[in-house]
């Protein structure tokens, strides 16, 4: 992982425990800061984790997958509004991580929608890889949300346009705002 994805993992980790504090404290949920933190760093290492980007062993994807249904279950059971979103990772929506055997229907009950990063731009337009037909296939249950990393303005109306024919949310950031400032 380079040093840009480092950082722009430490900037989204932080705005997350913001926003997760918040959302936790909008609900006036009665539980201690302590478990309140933990259960914040529990959803950072979900947020940061990615089976995709970095190939894992099946079995450290199907904990991962036990892991973010354990983490929905406790959520919701405070508060049932509660809303997960895992980023990158989308093979975890399938058993044994593969399309091929189907979908994970305790798995996709557990999220709301899926986070993906430079699915068509990374600073320059890419291929679209494996990630795209899995994405088509759980558009049609789950919302769909695209950060695209756009280095020239001038591509941004692009990197929305093939997010939106697909069906994505797309949230272009340009260098000025590759950290999601």
């Amino acid at each position: 992982m380079g040093v840009n994805a480092s950082s722009n993992r430490k900037i989204f980790s932080s705005k997350m425990i913001l926003i997760l504090n918040n959302k936790l404290q909008h609900h006036h949920v009665k539980i201690e800061q302590k478990t309140r933190n933990a259960f914040i760093y529990c959803i950072l290492v979900l947020i940061s984790f990615s089976c995709f980007k970095e190939r894992r062993s099946d079995k450290a994807g199907e904990k991962m997958q036990d892991f973010v249904i354990s983490i929905s279950d406790y959520a919701r059971g405070i508060d049932n509004d509660f809303i997960v979103i895992p980023q990158n990772g989308i093979e975890l929506a399938y058993n044994y991580l593969d399309p091929n055997d189907g979908i994970n229907s305790s798995y996709l009950s557990a999220v709301d929608g899926f986070g993906i990063e430079e699915l068509f731009y990374n600073g320059t337009g890419l291929a679209p890889d494996e990630r795209l037909p899995m994405l088509q296939e759980l558009k049609g249950s789950k919302t769909i949300m695209v950060a695209e990393y756009v280095a020239q303005d001038a591509n941004i109306s692009d990197a929305i346009s093939q997010n939106s024919n697909e069906g994505f949310l797309c949230f272009a950031r340009a260098n000025a705002n590759y950290d999601y400032q």
